[in-house]
């Protein structure tokens, strides 16, 4: 049973049957004003509302992930399949309910890059209302999980606004 069915099948909702599926939206062309500031939209699905009709709360970390990979991408100019960074640290703070399926937009900002870690920052807005704030901490690892120094490129790729072209993550 996936999420929106019961036994029975798909529950009706508001007149309609809804089945785990993406609303297709037009997504808007990610927004970098520079590297620390960037815009991306994220689609909050069916089956990421809970039983009340809710966005539940952990998916809210799902959707800054999101708009983290997109960052990755379109800022280091790399797939963030092939990036080698943990999470050491997440909190998210949560200033009102979502409610409904459709676009949101999440502000992704570099806050601090250290030697091995950088902080990022997420402010999810509902238009142009905030609805989370959230806060993650990335390590940057070798293939043995080991702590290692974020690369030279993508350092200038965050201070300088882009891709410098390279995607080199030695």
């Amino acid at each position: 049973m996936v999420a929106g069915e019961d036994a029975s099948g798909p529950l009706p909702v508001g007149g309609r049957v809804l089945v785990d599926a993406v609303i297709p939206t037009d997504r808007a062309v990610p927004h970098v004003s520079d590297a620390r500031h960037y815009e991306t939209t994220v689609d909050v699905r069916y089956s990421d509302l809970d039983a009340f009709g809710h966005l539940n709360n952990a998916v809210y970390v799902t959707l800054c992930e999101e708009a983290r990979v997109d960052f990755v991408r379109d800022v280091l100019g790399v797939d963030a399949g092939a990036v080698g960074f943990v999470v050491a640290h997440q909190e998210i703070d949560y200033a009102r309910p979502v409610t409904d399926v459709g676009p949101l937009t999440v502000v992704v900002e570099v806050a601090d890059v250290g030697d091995t870690s950088w902080t990022v920052t997420y402010d999810v807005r509902d238009e142009s209302e905030t609805v989370a704030t959230a806060e993650t901490v990335l390590v940057f690892v070798d293939e043995a999980g080991r702590p290692r120094e974020i690369p030279d490129a993508w350092r200038a790729a965050i201070d300088d606004g882009g891709d410098d072209g390279s995607g080199d993550a030695s």
